[in-house]
């Protein structure tokens, strides 16, 4: 047995979505870009809030390395070296993960 999209489609209709609700709530809200940007601020300033030091720790650990995974190999490398501050400390800081890795240096 197969249902046709259109009967597919009716069904989907009659089952409510509370996220329409949250929509037709904001947008009888007329928000200006400022109410919207404070309540952004808000939201992340109760959920920062509401997070253990561990939490916060690993939050930030993700979004870093999402950051740095997203740059080329040349910004990251740049993003390091600036860093470290001196390349004889950038230096061994590459031989130390190579040391980890047990990957022979080049």
């Amino acid at each position: 047995m197969t249902i046709s999209n259109k009967t597919l489609t009716q069904a989907q209709s009659m089952i409510p979505n509370p996220l329409n609700q949250i929509t037709r709530f904001f947008m009888t809200i007329k928000m200006n870009r400022a109410i919207l940007n404070d309540l952004k601020e808000l939201l992340a300033d109760r959920i920062v809030d509401n997070m253990s030091t561990k939490d916060l720790e690993e939050y930030v650990l993700n979004d870093l390395f999402t950051y740095y995974d997203k740059l080329s190999e040349h910004e990251f490398l740049d993003e390091a070296r600036e860093y470290w501050c001196d390349e004889e400390q950038f230096n061994e800081i590459v031989q130390e993960v190579r040391d980890w890795q047990e990957v022979p240096s080049e």
